[in-house]
């Protein structure tokens, strides 16, 4: 049980890195409201999936997903700065249907979106808000 323990564990600081690294880097990438729901780490953690959700409509998730796939090597980078691993898992971003089937968030998101308010938080799904000047 230690093994899955520890996948869990590594699994968790991914998520929160890659989505401080979204929240600091890609600022203006225009990713907009962007929800890293969960990571899937292989048992040898060699392999990551990310899963990810835009939290406002009408948002394109192709051209965030190349974007995010684009940069893979610069969060791989920051991964091996800040959480010290043997090996950084390499890394695959995936759309997350399950929020969007649910309906959470969509409520959330907009009024962040309407209220132009910086979000970061530390429940479950940790979203990040870009405030941007116009």
């Amino acid at each position: 049980m230690q093994g899955i323990d520890r996948v869990r564990r590594v699994s968790e600081l991914v998520r929160r890195q890659v989505s401080q690294f979204i929240l600091r880097e890609l600022a203006d990438e225009g990713l907009g409201i962007l929800s890293v729901t969960a990571v899937d780490m292989s048992r040898d953690l060699q392999q990551a999936t990310v899963f990810v959700s835009p939290l406002a409509r009408g948002r394109d998730i192709d051209s965030i997903l190349i974007t995010l796939e684009e940069n893979v090597p610069a969060v791989r980078r920051d991964l091996a700065q800040s959480l010290h691993l043997r090996r950084v898992p390499h890394l695959t971003f995936r759309y997350d249907e399950s929020v969007e089937r649910a309906g959470v968030g969509s409520e959330y998101g907009r009024w962040h979106v309407e209220t132009r308010q910086a979000v970061v938080t530390t429940s479950r799904a940790f979203c990040c808000w870009i405030n941007r000047k116009e």
